[in-house]
């Protein structure tokens, strides 16, 4: 038991500094230190840099210029709803999006080849009364 112990510690002691580099990427208990964990791989946003990458785009020169949206016009508040904020303000760095990914095209393709799905099924059921 004695001897098991012994080569127990010797063995951590080699593997100590190892162990300690594998062992840091765990969570521990300990909320500052999970919290300069969460610093370290925290993206850093800055809205300059946001504005500055908007302003790069050619459909989007100006943000004064749009027109249209619910926040130009002065309507009751007691008669919006949670519905009506949906275009209710023009698109800033932060609601347009910085990337398109396009869906591919393959489904049009096909219909355009084969032209839609049509059933020719007889319909054998019978309508209900409505009074």
């Amino acid at each position: 038991s004695k001897h098991r112990l012994k080569h127990l510690q010797i063995f951590n002691s080699k593997n100590r500094k190892m162990c300690e580099q594998y062992c840091d990427k765990f969570e521990t208990f300990n909320p500052e230190v999970e919290f300069a964990k969460f610093q370290k791989r925290k993206p850093v946003v800055r809205t300059a840099q946001l504005y500055e990458n908007l302003h790069k785009r050619e459909d989007i020169k100006c943000p004064y210029s749009f027109k249209g949206y619910g926040v130009e016009t002065d309507s009751n508040t007691m008669y919006r709803t949670c519905n009506s904020e949906y275009g209710y303000y023009a698109p800033n760095a932060y609601t347009i999006p910085k990337r398109f990914y396009p869906l591919p095209q393959s489904f049009s393709n096909e219909v355009v080849r084969f032209g839609m799905y049509r059933n020719f099924s007889l319909n054998t059921h019978m309508d209900r009364t409505f009074y």
